[in-house]
């Protein structure tokens, strides 16, 4: 599944990016039908259930887009050709500019909603902050360990409110930042175990599938219900 065509290439990385992309398109192309569908009775409307079925799929495809974003990061880490400070200005750059795209696109379609337009405008934002999360870790020894612990711990501290964008949703940040050190910790194992890192990422998904938290649920932005008490 991960054979290595070349040096730098792995077909089997670019295969789940494609399935994550389809499923991605599939949820966004059916809600916009939806939206778009005159007369149609919620609960009762194929397209819907069709909806509601992807929706539940959601969470894990971006959950997936993150995994592999860690990988991705891990791999350029590995194939870098000068400092590990060159390299992490490299990444942060690209990240900036990916935070600017999430902050425009949040911004056409929303205006300024603070704090929703700063801290979490779209899930470009979210991998933004992950790349640097995890190109950071990798400076560090066991940085991609203490990254997890940390970002796990900021997770369930959130767990209680169900704040859509910080830690609900198919977006929220911190679940999804973990995810992508997870990823990355995964691939690091899978270079020197690869059997170890295959039983990992079985226990992960596991893990993830029966997990009832409010990562894998929908929310709308909550953000003022949240810091004014009420999750809403």
């Amino acid at each position: 599944m991960l054979k290595r065509v070349n040096q730098n290439y792995y077909f089997g990385l670019d295969f789940l990016r494609g399935i994550a992309i389809v499923l991605m398109l599939i949820t966004h192309g059916f809600r916009l039908f939806v939206k778009s569908t005159p007369n149609y009775q919620a609960g009762t409307d194929l397209a819907e259930r069709l909806l509601n079925l992807f929706a539940i799929i959601e969470p894990y495809t971006s959950a997936l887009f993150l995994f592999l974003a860690g990988i991705g990061i891990t791999i350029s880490f590995s194939q870098k050709k000068d400092s590990a400070n060159n390299w992490l200005k490299r990444q942060s750059v690209k990240a900036g500019q990916l935070y600017l795209i999430g902050m425009g696109l949040f911004f056409i379609e929303k205006g300024i909603q603070s704090p929703d337009f700063w801290i979490s405008p779209s899930i470009l934002s979210t991998i933004a902050i992950s790349m640097i999360t995890v190109a950071s870790s990798l400076l560090i020894p066991w940085g991609t360990v203490l990254g997890l612990i940390l970002t796990a711990g900021i997770t369930y501290y959130f767990e209680g409110t169900g704040t859509s964008g910080i830690n609900a949703g198919p977006g929220g940040v911190f679940p999804l930042i973990t995810f992508a050190l997870w990823g990355s910790l995964i691939w690091q194992i899978f270079k020197q175990k690869k059997y170890y890192a295959l039983g990992l990422i079985g226990l992960l998904s596991l893990g993830s599938y029966f997990n009832d938290a409010p990562w894998v649920q929908h929310y709308n932005s909550t953000y003022h219900q949240w810091t004014s008490g009420s999750t809403g």
